[in-house]
């Protein structure tokens, strides 16, 4: 079986079987059956295309979850390192001249003011300073 498509620059589409018979398909026919088909790919493009920006806006959504949750964390990390050097200091200064031995404070000391540190540290580089919010400027 051999086709043989003529297409001509009319209203209709030509296919001829062997030259013997001749079938004319108009193009409102073809567009009137498959439009089904038409509608469905369109609604179906919709739906990926929604899809799509919903699922990026999710992972935004996950990213500064976790950024948020970080930096309560090295807050948090932060506040309770300052907290422990602070009764530490009180403790120390309340003892008499006999018992106060700097270098076991500064033994004590040394863990959580390293801890300290790098809870500042990170929290710094989470906060951008160069905001465009001037509410978030004060803040920082």
């Amino acid at each position: 079986m051999f086709y043989d498509l003529d297409l001509t620059l009319g209203k209709y589409l030509t296919i001829e079987y062997l030259s013997i018979t001749k079938w004319e398909i108009s193009l409102e026919e073809i567009l009137t059956k498959n439009s089904f088909i038409i509608i469905s790919a369109i609604i179906a493009g919709f739906f990926s295309y929604t899809s799509l920006i919903v699922s990026k806006e999710n992972k935004v959504s996950e990213f500064r979850q976790e950024w948020i949750n970080s930096l309560r964390n090295s807050i948090s990390s932060y506040v309770s390192s300052l907290c422990y050097i602070s009764m530490l200091y009180k403790h120390r200064s309340g003892q008499t001249e006999e018992k106060k031995d700097k270098f076991n404070m500064t033994r004590d000391i040394e863990d959580i003011y390293s801890k300290m540190n790098e809870s500042y540290n990170d929290i710094i580089f989470r906060i951008n300073d160069k905001e465009v919010n001037t509410n978030g400027n004060e803040i920082n």
